[in-house]
Parts: structure tokens; sequence; C-alpha cells
């Protein structure tokens, strides 16, 4: 039989490895994101931010 204690493990297990799955895909993508320059559209917009029309 299972001790009390075991449920909480399990979910730690659980909550560690879902972490581990979601971070280590998430950093190459942040640094990627970071380094690209922004093309079409995104460009587009970010030029025409800066310089905002009165009307």
């Amino acid at each position: 039989m299972r001790g009390v204690g075991s449920v909480a493990v399990g979910v730690a297990r659980w909550r560690a490895a879902f972490l581990a799955g979601f971070v280590m895909p998430f950093l190459p993508k942040l640094m990627l994101a970071v380094t690209l320059s922004p093309f079409g559209d995104e460009a587009f917009y970010g030029q025409e931010g800066c310089h905002l029309a009165w009307g």
C-alpha cells in the first residue's frame, strides 16, 4: 500500500517534467526571436509606430 506522501511526490515529478518540457524548447525559441530582424508587416508597424500621426 502506498503512503500519503507518495501522491505529493508524484505531483512534484509531473510538475518538474512539465517545466523541463516547457522551458527547454522555449529558450532556443527566445534566443532566435531576439536575434532575428523584423520583416514584412512587423517592420512596417515598428517603423510607423515610432512616428505617430495626430489624427
